[in-house]
């Protein structure tokens, strides 16, 4: 799992990818849901010891799949 990475940077650039296919794009949408993706946002919204650029990262995509 991306999160889990031992490398912040790599975990980063990961994430923004995610977002990047999945924004505007249902079907993909739908798929990042079915592969748990809403529980990954919820690990890294929760874990304090997470980098805040990847934080502000999963924040950002949660505000897009509200919209």
């Amino acid at each position: 799992m991306m999160v889990r990475s031992s490398f912040v940077e790599e975990a980063i650039k990961a994430l923004y990818a995610v977002s990047a296919l999945i924004r505007n794009n249902f079907p993909g949408q739908q798929m990042f849901y079915a592969e748990a993706g809403d529980l990954m946002i919820q690990d890294i919204l929760t874990n304090s010891s997470i980098d805040i650029r990847l934080w502000r990262k999963a924040v950002f995509l949660v505000g897009d799949l509200a919209e």
